[in-house]
This record gives structure tokens, sequence and C-alpha cells, in this order.
């Protein structure tokens, strides 16, 4: 493409045209059903972050406290009840983060579902 300076025509050298598409017919139902599969995964990456927190919360709480008797238990209650909380959250972040790589869907994911390739 040129400029001509003297009367303000641009000269075109060359025309390229990128203009094929494709179209998509779908129901709005089926849609929502689609999008709605896939919007749990797509969150997936920020439910890892909450588990985290909630993991490393309770681990620092057991490793940092000294249980003493409180409400009616003991400390030795105190102690493995947080030995289990942490335990419970730990396994359940390796789920989330399981799932989180396994399971995520992605743009591509999304369109094959919508054309109904499989």
């Amino acid at each position: 493409m040129a400029l001509n300076r003297k009367d303000s025509r641009i000269i075109i050298d060359n025309e390229i045209s990128n203009t094929s598409v494709n179209l998509i017919t779908i129901t709005e139902d089926k849609l929502e059903n689609i999008l709605n599969r896939h919007i749990g995964r797509l969150r997936k990456p920020q439910e890892v972050i909450s588990h985290a927190a909630t993991f490393t919360s309770l681990l620092l709480a057991l490793l940092t406290c000294d249980f003493k008797s409180f409400i009616g238990l003991s400390d030795d209650t105190w102690l493995a009840i947080f030995i289990v909380l942490t335990a419970l959250s730990g396994i359940y972040l390796l789920y989330a983060i399981f799932s989180c790589i396994f399971r995520r869907s992605d743009l591509q994911s999304i369109l094959k579902d919508i054309k109904n390739e499989h």
C-alpha cells in the first residue's frame, strides 16, 4: 500500500481476504446446559487457592498451638480434631489439584461441545 501525498489518494497494491466463516446453529437451552457444565470446570483453579489456604491455616494451627481443655473437651481431643481436620483438608486439596489438572475446560473443549464433536 502506498500513499501519494500530492492528491491524498491511497494506491492499493494487493488485497488479501480472510473471510471464511463457520456458522453454528444451536438452541438456547442446549447452549445454556453446555455452558453450565463447563462453568464449574473453569472455576477450578480459583478453588485450589481456597483449599490451599484452609489446609495451610489448619496445619499452622496444628504446629503452633498448645491445646488446652475447653468447652468440656480435653486437650488430646482438640489435638485429634485438628489432626483429622488437617488430614481431610490435605486430601481435599490433593483432589482439587488433581481435578484442576485433569478435568479443566478451555475454549476448544467448549467449542467441541457446542459443535457436538466428541
